[in-house]
């Protein structure tokens, strides 16, 4: 579980670095990020989707669109090859691809700073989707929550890096 909180915070971290900052620290936390993301692809069949599922999303949208960021892809890549990459379990890939790409889709289009629209500010579609999946028991609650800390990581550390600029 740790290493899903881990991963939402360099996530998210590694965003804003490649957003201010071309250099080097951009790329070791995109790199810190990715091995992080690699080792939870070698997890299990559910982290597995989760991750994969995120990143197709993602990807999608156009989001992995600064070179740190394509650099932690590689190092995603290599990490999960290193360590081998399960399998993930194909309802729940594309479950959370979907979900994911429609996340990116309404936060770009959707967010406001009041009323509903505020909501897609922080892509309330995956969270949703993870928590019914697992109330129907499709999911276990142990990824369920996992994902939720990857989920709150990457949110509060947005928010404490929006105070310091």
């Amino acid at each position: 579980m740790l290493l899903f909180g881990l991963a939402g915070f360099t996530l998210k971290l590694s965003d804003y670095a490649g957003e201010r900052d071309k250099g080097s620290p951009a790329f070791l936390v995109a790199g810190i990020c990715g091995l992080t993301l690699g080792a939870l692809i070698s997890e299990s069949p559910f982290s597995s989707s989760i991750v994969l599922g995120i990143i197709i999303g993602v990807g999608l949208s156009k989001k992995i669109d600064r070179k740190n960021l394509m650099f932690g892809l590689a190092m995603t890549a290599f990490s999960a090859l290193l360590l081998g990459p399960e399998l993930p379990t194909a309802w729940l890939l594309v479950v959370v691809a979907l979900s994911s790409f429609l996340d990116e889709l309404s936060h770009d289009r959707l967010t406001t700073k009041s009323g509903v629209g505020m909501l897609f500010r922080y892509r309330p579609i995956l969270k949703a989707t993870i928590v019914v999946s697992a109330v129907a028991s499709a999911l276990s609650w142990v990824y369920a929550i996992a994902f939720l800390l990857f989920d709150l990581s990457y949110d509060v550390t947005g928010v404490l890096l929006a105070r310091t600029t």
